[in-house]
């Protein structure tokens, strides 16, 4: 339930590569919800914001990313998801657990991302065996939010108003093209790494007999990116 071995160097180097295409996977969320629905991401950190009005920026850290890195992932990827493992199957247990921790983060605009790390942690813990590198990954994101966080503080709201006017379609679907191309190669070669450290041996980034169905698995959803991209780039 709670899986906890040493940590190879290659798995950690491709946590922090999921990292890169994690955020980019946020920043493409966050400007499509910032044009289509501002108000809806603006009233939520708002209320993050009194929620977890810290002056300390040490405790702040400790608070909002090492430990629900602690005790988050022992409840949803510890107990929840080994618990649905054993009587419903892998999938299943990765999306039922996965939804739970988006439903927990109560606001639904604010569902989405932690569905979606949900998914991606529990995929690695059932990789590795190891909840290690899912509490990493979700200590990093966490912290990086909160120093971006404080870093924000400084913009006034003239500041923010000027730069939601200065969106618009065209530019929206430019940034979702050029940012979300990188995704599912990221994501590819991120997993890849992890499992090259689990491997009895290096398994090929491109399997020998499966190249065509590899590519189109990073394939698919770039297009899938490039296409929405060009439909917000026209509305």
């Amino acid at each position: 339930v709670f899986p906890l071995k040493k940590p190879k160097g290659a798995a950690v180097g491709g946590i922090f590569v999921l990292m890169i295409g994690f955020f980019l996977i946020a920043y493409v969320y966050s400007l499509l919800v910032l044009y289509f629905a501002p108000g809806a991401l603006e009233n939520a950190s708002e209320n993050m914001d009194k929620l977890l009005h810290i002056p300390s920026l040490p405790l702040e850290i400790l608070l909002t990313a090492l430990c629900p890195a602690i005790c988050e992932e022992a409840m949803f990827r510890g107990v929840i998801l080994h618990s649905f493992r054993n009587s419903l199957g892998k999938w299943t247990a990765i999306i039922l657990s996965a939804l739970l921790f988006g439903v927990m983060h109560m606001t639904p605009v604010r569902m989405f991302m932690p569905a979606v790390l949900g998914i991606l942690i529990a995929l690695i813990v059932l990789e590795t065996g190891n909840m290690f590198y899912g509490s990493l990954l979700h200590f990093s994101y966490n912290a990086i939010l909160t120093l971006l966080s404080r870093w924000a503080e400084g913009f006034t709201n003239g500041g923010e108003d000027l730069y939601l006017e200065t969106l618009s379609g065209p530019s929206v679907g430019l940034c979702v093209m050029a940012m979300g191309i990188f995704i599912p190669f990221l994501l590819w070669l991120g997993l890849w790494l992890i499992r090259r450290s689990t491997a009895p041996r290096i398994p090929d980034l491109f399997p020998k007999g499966e190249i065509r169905k590899t590519l189109l698995r990073i394939l698919l959803p770039t297009c899938g990116i490039i296409f929405l991209g060009i439909v917000v780039f026209f509305i």
